[in-house]
């Protein structure tokens, strides 16, 4: 049985549930990096009047759910079944899953309306991986006895500690560029081009009335790091978040010579670069009234790039050894965005630069609105 480590990613989503204020699973819970999250819930009510020990939240919310193991027996756990009343028995086999290797949690406290004498603490626990009907939640035997990297010194019962960071189907030398330096200059490659064809200075395109500026997003940056550690140029489907419930996604992959310095800017503005450049293959027929062809892949790039409505982005960079070329390092960029186009909608309104905007245009960008200008990234084709 695995020992069970921190992972920041489980909390994150952890955290993301605890958003909806109400006591359910979550559907969209599951990573790149794990395909089959499991989660336990719970609910904890205490008088406001009451000093409450956080610590004492968790013990009591792990200690109701390890508990259930009183309501079945060993053939639960040697070939899990789904019979009976599971949802009395789920969280403890949740725990004892013995390819759980990562957990993350999240708590919050709020008062109800109809009882406002309590305080009530929703605790979510995310674990990597979950229990399956006709498998068994683990495999019986000697203690530790079948645990290839030996015993935790802590835990004698358990397997020793093993971290595994990205896709199995990553190289070993797969590394997270830190791209906090570079924000500054991601919005400014984005925003320089927003600006140009908010302008009407793009040939072939008609100027913005109304285009956001670009500002960073931790929340969507993050999401874009889960999708390049799965070490290839995908989509993701489970990708927006209550925040933004329709992201965009922009990918690129570039190679460079692994034995030369890199210049991590001159990877991202090739990047950009790329996405932008894409504008030559359609033209301001598919900005007024978006549509997509069999060309859409070779496109849809620039279209999310210069969508209106896109107030917030956030990247990740990550680079790898070349499988097969092992003299190449590979960059692979996702930058998710906080709204994604819509077929038979407008990219962005045509207009006399900024004259939409009604809290006047950017300093810097004056072709684009100022930071402060509402948009609705959350739109639907009604708005």
């Amino acid at each position: 049985m695995a020992t069970v480590l921190w992972d920041e990613d489980l909390e994150y989503l952890g955290r993301l549930n605890l958003h909806t204020c109400k006591l359910d699973h979550d559907d969209c819970n599951h990573t790149f990096k794990y395909r089959n999250v499991g989660q336990n819930l719970c609910a904890i009510s205490k008088f406001k009047t009451e000093e409450v020990d956080i610590k004492n939240i968790i013990d009591e919310a792990v200690t109701m759910w390890f508990d259930e193991y009183k309501l079945i027996n060993k053939s639960f756990v040697e070939k899990f079944s789904g019979e009976g009343n599971f949802e009395s028995y789920g969280h403890f086999l949740e725990i004892a899953v013995e390819r759980n290797t990562y957990i993350g949690c999240a708590i919050m406290r709020f008062t109800r309306a109809d009882h406002p004498e309590f305080h009530i603490f929703h605790v979510v626990c995310n674990y990597s991986s979950t229990y399956a009907v006709g498998a068994p939640v683990y495999k019986a035997g000697e203690p530790a006895s079948d645990c290839k990297s030996g015993k935790n010194s802590k835990y004698p019962a358990l397997c020793s500690e093993k971290e595994e960071d990205f896709h199995e189907r990553c190289e070993a030398d797969a590394k997270i560029i830190d791209l906090r330096s570079h924000r500054k200059f991601i919005l400014h490659e984005h925003n320089k081009r927003r600006n140009f064809i908010a302008a009407g200075k793009l040939p072939g395109y008609y100027p913005a009335g109304k285009m956001a500026t670009l500002q960073w997003d931790d929340e969507l940056a993050f999401l874009a790091e889960m999708n390049i550690k799965t070490c290839v140029v995908e989509h993701d489907d489970c990708k927006n978040s209550y925040r933004f419930r329709n992201i965009g996604q922009n990918l690129v992959g570039i190679d460079r010579p692994n034995n030369v310095a890199v210049d991590i800017q001159e990877v991202i503005q090739r990047g950009m670069a790329l996405w932008f450049g894409e504008h030559t293959l359609i033209d301001s027929n598919y900005i007024a009234n978006f549509k997509v062809d069999r060309d859409f892949e070779q496109y849809g790039h620039f279209a999310e790039f210069v969508l209106d409505r896109n107030t917030h982005v956030g990247c990740a960079m990550l680079r790898y050894t070349h499988p097969v070329y092992k003299f190449l390092h590979i960059y692979n960029t996702a930058c998710n965005y906080a709204s994604i186009y819509a077929l038979d909608v407008p990219v962005y309104r045509v207009g006399k630069p900024a004259s939409m905007c009604t809290t006047g245009n950017n300093p810097k960008y004056p072709a684009l609105c100022s930071i402060n200008e509402p948009f609705n990234p959350n739109y639907t084709l009604d708005d």
